[in-house]
Parts: C-alpha cells; sequence; structure tokens
C-alpha cells in the first residue's frame, strides 16, 4: 500500500470517527432552534411578572431569603419531617373519623330534636339576667348555697333517707287542709287513742332526739345560736 493509499484510509477513519459528533452537534442546532422561541417568550414573561413586583422585589430580599433557607435547612427537614407524619396521622384515623364523625353529628341531631341545647340556651339566659340584675358578693352566696345544697344532696342520698322523703313525699296527698276543724284539749284526749296519731307522736319524738344529737354542745351551758340569750348577751 502506497502511502497516499494509507493516508486516504486515515482520513475514512478519522472521518467515520468525526460523524457522530457531527450528527450529535447538529441535532444539538436542531433543538437550540426549537427551543429558542419558547425561551424568548418564558423570558419575556418573567420580565413582565417582574416588572409588576419591580417596587417590592428587590434581588437582596431574595439572596437574604436564600441564605435563611440555607441556614435553616435542619429545621425545613424536621417541618417536612412533621408533616410527613400528620399525613401518616391521617391515613390511619381516616376510617376512624368516617365511622365517629357521622355518629357525633347524629348525637348532635338527636340532642337537638330533645331540646337539650334549647335547655341550656334557657339557662345561659337565665344565669345571664340573674348576673345584671345581682352583685358578685350575690352570686358568692349563691355559689356558696348551692354547693351546700349539693352536699346535702349527697347526704340524702343514703337508701334509708330517701325512704324516708318517700314517705315524707305522700303525707301532703294524705292531708285535706279545707276539711280541717278546729280541735280543743278533749279532742287532743281523743286523738291520744288513735294508733295513727301515738305513731305520729313517735315519730316526732325521734325526729326530736335526732335534731337533738346533731346539735351538740361542746360546753356545759353553752347557748345555741339562735336562743333569744343568746342573741343579748
Amino acid at each position: 500500500m502506497s502511502s497516499m493509499e494509507d493516508i486516504e484510509a486515515r482520513l475514512q477513519r478519522i472521518e467515520e470517527m468525526l460523524m457522530p459528533l457531527s450528527r450529535s452537534a447538529e441535532a444539538a442546532n436542531e433543538l437550540k432552534r426549537d427551543l429558542e422561541p419558547r425561551v424568548n417568550e418564558a423570558v419575556k414573561a418573567v420580565i413582565i411578572e417582574l416588572a409588576e413586583i419591580e417596587s417590592d422585589f428587590q434581588i437582596e430580599d431574595l439572596l437574604f431569603l436564600l441564605k435563611k433557607m440555607a441556614r435553616s435547612t435542619r429545621h425545613i427537614t424536621y417541618a417536612l419531617d412533621l408533616l410527613n407524619k400528620g399525613i401518616d396521622l391521617l391515613d390511619v384515623s381516616e376510617p376512624l373519623l368516617r365511622d365517629s364523625v357521622p355518629q357525633f353529628i347524629e348525637s348532635l341531631d338527636r340532642m337537638e330534636r330533645n331540646g337539650v341545647f334549647a335547655l341550656g340556651q334557657s339557662l345561659l339566659d337565665v344565669m345571664e339576667e340573674f348576673s345584671k340584675n345581682h352583685s358578685r358578693q350575690d352570686i358568692d352566696r349563691l355559689q356558696k348555697t348551692i354547693l351546700g345544697l349539693m352536699q346535702a344532696g349527697v347526704k340524702l342520698s343514703g337508701d334509708r333517707s330517701l325512704e324516708n322523703l318517700d314517705r315524707l313525699a305522700e303525707v301532703p296527698d294524705l292531708l285535706d287542709l279545707d276539711r280541717v276543724a278546729e280541735a280543743g284539749i278533749f279532742d287532743l284526749l281523743k286523738a291520744l287513742r288513735e294508733d295513727r296519731v301515738r305513731r305520729g307522736i313517735g315519730v316526732l319524738l325521734n325526729l326530736l332526739r335526732a335534731l337533738g344529737g346533731s346539735l351538740q354542745v361542746d360546753q356545759p351551758g353553752k347557748k345555741f345560736p339562735d336562743h333569744p340569750d343568746a342573741r343579748h348577751g
């Protein structure tokens, strides 16, 4: 092979090696020609948008924001982790909420139909009207009174107390005040023969004993607060 043929073979091999590069360069030029109008449109859109916020936007603010974000990378990562956990919690609780929320709404609707909210509103209106017409001292006394009544209610919650109160509640039904006649000493003596009267007197005596037992006197001769001498002396 002559030197000329050798040179031609080498040139052919070089041409074959450069052919892919030429095709790549041509494809890049075609992509550049295709993207150039789109890039120009995007640049124009960005310029128009920046022109609208020109008075409020400064490049220094953007740089400061980037620096803050770079310094707060751990905080941003922590916030994203919390967001992921919150999303996981919503995914887990979603079936429960799907069942419980309608039941809760149904309960509220049933309470509304039964007048619970109307009663609560009435109580609020009464409390508001009471607070308008009474001082703070009156409200404090009422609070103490209600507390005392609740404590008394606890004491009356025993089985025997409830049974006695139930019996006492039947007494007004047994009375006919329109037919009550005057009674003299002889009527009292005659009434003592009746078993009911004697049982009633026994109840009064037991009541007096229980009342006297509850009024314990610490010192001999000490008078109760409602005694006439105690008020004057």
